[in-house]
């Protein structure tokens, strides 16, 4: 317990955050749990933004979770990454998806609720689920998804 609270406080002072840190289960390595996330669906593969074009605007997840002693949370956790700069955003996110009492969790993530999406044109929306116990120890995590997912503005080009 020692070690993870020197931990959050070295993160804490290196990030400039003032409490505690939303990336939490980064600090450790992210190494897929193949074994506890059975599957992990999407709703899309692009999502869209800009008032000028038809498209997904929400993206809905769906997992299959094998059951684990203490589970509690399955979390979304996710960035942008500029397709050709690599310029990217903090992992951030952390929302605790809904779950049906046998294995399945689903979670819909309004284009309004992913942090400076309006700064990228043309990007790739990364995200990870991570399963974790009521005291927020990671058991699990699914394979970052790094290329599946294209965050897109739409603008009207002017003949």
């Amino acid at each position: 317990m020692k070690k993870l609270s020197f931990l959050l406080i070295i993160f804490s002072l290196l990030s400039g955050c003032s409490g505690l840190p939303v990336s939490i289960p980064f600090l450790q390595t992210p190494a897929p749990s193949p074994n506890l996330f059975l599957s992990v669906q999407r709703s899309t593969n692009q999502i869209v933004w800009g008032s000028t074009c038809e498209g997904a605007r929400t993206i809905k997840f769906t997992a299959q979770v094998m059951p684990a002693r203490r589970l509690r949370f399955v979390t979304l956790w996710y960035r942008l990454q500029d397709k050709y700069s690599g310029r990217h955003t903090d992992w951030g996110g952390g929302a605790i998806l809904s779950d049906n009492d046998q294995g399945t969790y689903f979670y819909n993530l309004e284009l309004s609720q992913i942090r400076s999406y309006r700064y990228y044109e043309d990007a790739w929306f990364q995200y990870q689920l991570v399963a974790s116990t009521v005291t927020r120890k990671v058991l699990g995590r699914s394979v970052v998804s790094q290329t599946d997912v294209s965050l897109t503005h739409c603008t009207v080009i002017n003949p």
